[in-house]
């Protein structure tokens, strides 16, 4: 197996991983954009957020989506 060396430089926005083959390179990548809220994702939906909320994913409309509410969890609670 082949030595994998990768090497980013943040300054520059630059990246090269050189393998024995050869090496790939890299530039003029975009910064990673970054999240102020979790209702910035785009499949959640917090628009029935609440006190004691908690995100369900639904896969009727693949979201995760906020909710006082447990309707189809099976659980498993171990014996006693």
């Amino acid at each position: 197996m082949s030595d994998i060396i990768a090497t980013i430089d943040q300054n520059q926005l630059t990246a090269s991983v050189g393998f024995t083959t050869g090496v790939v390179s890299l530039t003029n990548l975009v910064n990673p954009s970054t999240l102020g809220s979790i209702s910035d994702i785009g499949n959640v939906d917090t628009s029935n957020l609440q006190n004691g909320s908690m995100l369900v994913f639904s896969s009727t409309t693949n979201k995760w989506a906020s909710t006082i509410y447990l309707n189809n969890q099976v659980m498993e609670a171990g014996e006693f």
